[in-house]
């Protein structure tokens, strides 16, 4: 008896810290340095890089580019080949292996690696980059789940025991008798755990002003 009101005095703190925690304002994921990632310690690089491809997804049409490069170290004492070598490669054309495929139809993103033994890894799954991450520690890290499953970046979080709770805000202008706009704000939240997955979105806000 005495173990149970222990855990339940336990889980009454916990949401209360939750609740009492103030609210911090989130960057975009491109604006985070290295140092604000923890990548596991082997890693010296990380990076995500888009093709557009037919719609069938067979091969890429355009040229590849660079979404995110994450290098916690310089890779100036890698091999400058190795090093070259790294800087073009690009995504393979699959339907499967393809991080954020729900985002464009037309496009392939695969994630590249490279660690301190100089080994070139290709990462075609989202899980395969969060094991590069560990456990979801930083704001940055928070907001890169969220750009890895293709979700709307957050606004703003909050550090909850379990990991990451964030806020997602829409903006909307929507007609309403043809003489006046309005704008309708939607504000969402998210828990994202420590393992990198992320909860349903529900909605906790919902304004409407008239645009002047």
């Amino acid at each position: 008896m005495q173990i149970f009101k222990i855990i339940l005095l336990v889980l009454l703190l916990t949401g209360l810290h939750a609740k009492t925690t103030k609210w911090k304002e989130l960057k975009s994921v491109h604006l985070y340095t290295a140092s604000e990632f923890n990548f596991k310690s082997d890693v010296k690089c990380l990076e995500m890089k888009t093709c557009t491809s037919n719609v069938k997804r067979e091969k890429c049409t355009y040229k590849t580019y660079t979404k995110i490069s994450i290098c916690p170290e310089p890779l100036q004492h890698l091999d400058s080949k190795l090093i070259k070598r790294y800087k073009k490669l690009f995504p393979k054309a699959s339907k499967k292996d393809n991080i954020r495929k729900d985002i464009l139809p037309n496009s392939i993103t695969n994630g590249f690696s490279i660690d301190d033994k100089g080994t070139i890894w290709r990462l075609n799954e989202v899980k395969d980059v969060l094991d590069i991450l560990g456990e979801i520690d930083t704001p940055a890290e928070a907001q890169f789940v969220l750009w890895l499953h293709g979700k709307d970046p957050a606004k703003s979080y909050r550090k909850v025991a379990k990991g990451y709770e964030v806020l997602i805000e829409n903006k909307t202008l929507s007609p309403c008798d043809g003489k006046k706009d309005y704008e309708e704000i939607f504000i969402y939240q998210r828990e994202i755990s420590k393992q990198g997955k992320i909860s349903k979105q529900k909605l906790i806000k919902h304004t409407k002003k008239e645009v002047q």
